[in-house]
């Protein structure tokens, strides 16, 4: 064989391996069993029927197109989704994680519609993964699976949906900071919340129609679950019960230790009799918190996607799918009483400026006996490089040193409309903005004014373990 021949082959080995690195899916079923890896771009709704499988390998990153979904189906027909009535297996690893996300470089809430298990009693694996940028980043419906170690975030929606008597397994992620709520529950829906992280979300968990989670059970049985979920800086409520069950959520930790500081924090049959009451006694103390902290620092270390551009995104679709809650709204209380306030940054509009005024503060009160002793955290592992998640701050909550106003010029004036504007913001170690992006805008003059104000906020520096570190914390603005 000739030396052009040889040469020819090889070439052609090496661009078939080159090619076999970034694969691109029109959308459409699965047939048989697939294994995906590297980088897989997909433009249209994936199918996965019964009897089909997809095995994702670990480090692979599954890139959503943004600007519409080519086969026009599914929930919803303006977003590309996953439909797992078969088997999915996502299993990362701890230092090598799979990543679900949008395809823009800046990418924004409800890029993609997310990832559904319907119905599927297949084998079905999320571990070691990120799902984030979806309208529900995961929906399970009537499946009994695990999702573990993974991080959900700036979902438009829901960090994760369950639904119509699913009993999925929730242990050990970190749900945070998505649009409406962390985790939602409904149609009768029994998912078992063990040593999540929930944070940062308007809404903790949400409960409706007949449903009952397990979020801890410290009594011995068949509904035995030892708890340790962390409900920390959630906007509005950790836990809102608007199903009539008794929701368990014994041996958790709060934001605010004191009878007080937890039952602010928590809607039930106290707030209105129709609904049912959440047992919270006893509670994990907060040593154990640091220690469990400490671990969810490490899981998020290697979970860092390339930060957006500090530019609006070039995708403005902001529309509201029409699956569901309705994003963003306050859940209606059947009293009469809709869920006001206590947004962490609420903004009027009036004598042509925007004002800014923080959540009020909560009373402290007997505290409530502990549970549970744990050591001190290891802190070895630690990269300070990294950017951190505000509540493993020292402080567990960022602290505002400067804001700025918004006046009011006739170009925004003129397209001024009710909505949520929310900003993704990493502040460095000297406390200053490094970035800020959008997360959910309104209309992209609204977007570039609140953006050039918060870029010029001033923070007190972050700390780890006495150490300044850069940090992540969201600003939400509410137009009404």
């Amino acid at each position: 064989m000739s030396r052009p021949i040889i040469f020819l082959i090889i070439f052609s080995m090496l661009y078939s391996i080159s090619l076999a690195q970034e694969i691109r899916l029109t959308g459409g079923e699965i047939s048989g069993n697939q294994v995906w890896q590297d980088v897989v771009r997909i433009d249209g709704d994936i199918i996965i029927p019964v009897g089909s499988r997809v095995t994702i390998l670990p480090g692979t990153r599954i890139l959503f197109n943004p600007s519409g979904d080519n086969l026009k189906g599914g929930s919803d027909k303006t977003r590309c989704e996953i439909i797992v009535r078969g088997s999915l297996i996502a299993r990362g690893q701890a230092n090598n994680k799979i990543v679900f996300s949008s395809a823009s470089d800046a990418p924004r809430m409800s890029d993609w519609y997310g990832i559904q298990f319907l119905h599927s009693k297949s084998d079905n694996a999320i571990d070691y993964c990120i799902v984030e940028y979806g309208y529900n980043g995961i929906t399970i419906k009537n499946s009994q699976f695990a999702v573990t170690n993974s991080e959900i975030r700036y979902n438009y929606n829901s960090g994760i949906r369950t639904e119509v008597k699913a009993q999925p397994t929730l242990s050990q992620n970190i749900i945070s900071e998505n649009g409406y709520a962390g985790v939602i529950c409904e149609l009768g829906a029994r998912p078992l919340l063990t040593e999540n992280l929930i944070t940062g979300n308007p809404m903790g968990i949400v409960i409706l129609s007949l449903s009952q989670p397990n979020l801890g059970s410290v009594s011995r049985g068949e509904n035995y679950n030892p708890g340790k979920n962390q409900f920390l800086n959630n906007e509005k409520f950790d836990i809102y019960n608007h199903s009539n069950k008794p929701i368990q959520a014994q041996n958790n930790t709060w934001e605010n230790e004191t009878t007080a500081g937890i039952s602010v924090k928590i809607y039930d049959n106290e707030d209105n009799n129709k609904f049912g009451q959440i047992a919270y006694q006893p509670v994990y103390n907060s040593r154990a918190q640091e220690s469990s902290l400490s671990r969810f620092m490490i899981l998020a270390q290697d979970t860092e996607t390339p930060d957006p551009n500090t530019t609006l995104a070039a995708n403005t679709n902001q529309g509201n799918p029409g699956d569901g809650l309705n994003p963003g709204a306050e859940p209606a209380d059947t009293s009469g009483n809709i869920l006001q306030q206590i947004d962490s940054t609420m903004v009027n509009i009036f004598e042509g400026k925007v004002q800014t005024t923080a959540a009020p503060l909560i009373a402290s009160t007997k505290p409530v006996e502990p549970i549970i002793e744990s050591p001190a955290p290891d802190i070895e592992q630690i990269d300070y490089e990294r950017i951190f998640l505000e509540p493993f701050l020292d402080s567990r909550r960022k602290k505002i040193i400067h804001k700025e106003s918004i006046e009011i010029n006739s170009a925004l004036k003129n397209v001024l409309q009710p909505g949520v504007i929310r900003v993704k913001v990493i502040v460095d170690q000297q406390g200053r903005v490094e970035s800020a992006s959008i997360l959910r805008g309104v209309n992209e003059i609204m977007d570039e004014a609140i953006l050039s104000v918060v870029q010029k906020y001033l923070y007190e520096v972050g700390k780890v373990n006495g150490i300044p570190v850069r940090f992540s914390t969201n600003e939400v603005f509410r137009f009404q």
